[in-house]
């Protein structure tokens, strides 16, 4: 049975990079009708943040993203938190002393900041030159006796070719002369990043690792650390890095990289999710608009490209544009009042016309909800406006229009029509457009917007003329 993970270290909110990579772990395993586990990678005791792990689980299943094990639905190879893992990291690090694979380390940060950058000086690999590995038992007594701290740190095998398949990119190596001794925990017992990793991954019985490529230098060390420890690696898939639009590696810099931001903008989830798949996969029919979950089974990560995938905010506004499109006007209107945003006290039906009419223009639902209270809400009446509308014969229209509409007896579509057809007729200079404009400008402080019909229903007879009134006042 496949089994992927995804592992995120609560020291943040959940970003856009994080979130492909649950995304794709999550579709692969939906794909072979395998297991998605979520662990918590929580040893880093100064950073770490129970409200960083809530928050990036909550975005995880607003993505829609569902985990078969993890810390809150448990499974067969728990805990799912590392910090709840020390004991197991123990026993598999006792059992590395007796094989003779670690040893302790006594180098300070400074001395090992001082040797890195003298390698570098003299065109040397910049790692660690192995030298507490021939410590003797009685120069480790004689450190610890004087209080030295050391870290502990694996031995790593001298002239050996270190290779593996990587789904994505095929056969790479790693010469582990390059390498260097690495650390793998401390001496409180808290592991490092690459001996919890791998033990997880091997009690947990992971059959394939998908991960960024900024770990593929990580994945040589931990095949060793697999090796050493008597398990079978997993199968390696490393995704492409994503960039920005102008070609940087995506950053704080280039605006909303955080899930938790996105939501907080108002972007449907679908949208974002939808999105995220498309960066560096694309779907067999090349189809761009679709919910993950029916799409899928059909995903396969060997399809994933080796190149940098680009995040560009204007291709997510088109998805979440047409996403938005897709949902009726009834459930915009509940996903808007669950945001807790006000909605106008206005007859239903007329409420979800209006939002029919303009959803096409909107990307997110703060965005919906801002374009529905500009048409209803009070007019601002700018300089501008002033300016467009206080000259004829823009205000020869709205004062005929006004007159018109006191004096008729009902105010419905026909009666509408009826004013504005004597209104041309009246002036056979105007085009329609120079009369629809200014009364559009004058209700709704724009020049569009909604079907002129639509708005003379909601504000009614009374509506208008309130506007026409507070607007001439102004003007």
């Amino acid at each position: 049975m496949i089994r992927v993970r995804f592992a995120p270290s609560p020291t943040g909110f959940l970003h856009l990079g994080n979130a492909r990579t649950a995304l794709f772990n999550y579709m692969f395993a939906k794909a072979n009708k395998g297991a998605f586990i979520l662990r918590i990678e929580d040893t880093d005791r100064e950073r770490s943040r129970e409200e960083y792990t809530a928050q990036l689980m909550e975005d995880l299943k607003w993505l829609g993203i569902r985990w078969d094990e993890g810390p809150d639905a448990g499974g067969p190879y728990g805990p799912y938190k590392q910090s709840e893992r020390l004991h197991i990291y123990k026993e598999y690090l006792d059992k590395l002393f007796t094989q003779g694979a670690v040893y302790k380390c006594f180098c300070t940060e400074k001395e090992l900041e001082e040797r890195r950058q003298i390698a570098i000086l003299a065109g040397r690999p910049p790692r660690y030159d192995n030298r507490c590995r021939a410590l003797t038992e009685g120069q480790v007594k004689s450190f610890q006796d004087a209080g030295r701290e050391y870290v502990i740190r694996f031995k790593v095998p001298e002239n050996t070719r270190i290779s593996f398949n990587d789904v994505i990119r095929g056969r790479v190596e790693q010469d582990s002369s390059l390498l260097g001794d690495f650390v793998i925990a401390r001496p409180d017992g808290i592991p490092s990043f690459h001996f919890a990793v791998v033990t997880d991954d091997a009690l947990m019985k992971v059959t394939h690792v998908i991960r960024g490529e900024d770990h593929l230098s990580n994945t040589f060390l931990h095949l060793l650390l697999f090796k050493a420890l008597g398990f079978e690696p997993p199968q390696y898939a490393h995704m492409s890095l994503t960039k920005g639009a102008d070609g940087a590696l995506l950053s704080k810099r280039h605006g909303v990289t955080s899930i938790k931001d996105f939501r907080d903008k108002g972007y449907m989830p679908e949208a974002v999710a939808n999105c995220i798949s498309l960066l560096g996969w694309s779907a067999p029919d090349k189809k761009e608009l679709f919910r993950i979950d029916d799409i899928a089974d059909a995903f396969k990560i060997d399809h994933l490209s080796k190149s940098p995938s680009v995040f560009d905010l204007k291709k997510l506004d088109w998805i979440a544009a047409e996403h938005m499109k897709l949902l009726s006007a009834g459930e915009l209107s509940l996903r808007i009042a669950a945001r807790g945003l006000f909605m106008p006290q206005i007859d239903g039906v007329l409420l979800h016309r209006l939002i029919d009419d303009i959803k096409g223009g909107a990307s997110t639902l703060n965005g919906l909800h801002a374009g529905i209270t500009a048409i209803l809400g009070p007019l601002a009446v700018t300089d501008g406006l002033k300016s467009r509308l206080s000259q004829d014969p823009a205000r020869k229209v709205l004062s005929a229009f006004a007159e018109k509409t006191e004096k008729a007896e009902y105010f419905d579509r026909d009666t509408f029509d009826r004013i504005i057809g004597e209104i041309a007729e009246e002036n056979p200079g105007l085009k329609k457009r120079d009369i629809f404009v200014p009364l559009r400008l004058a209700v709704t402080g724009t020049d569009r917007g909604p079907d002129m019909h639509l708005l003379m229903e909601i504000f009614g007879k009374t509506g208008c003329l309130d506007r026409l009134k507070n607007f001439s006042e102004k003007v």
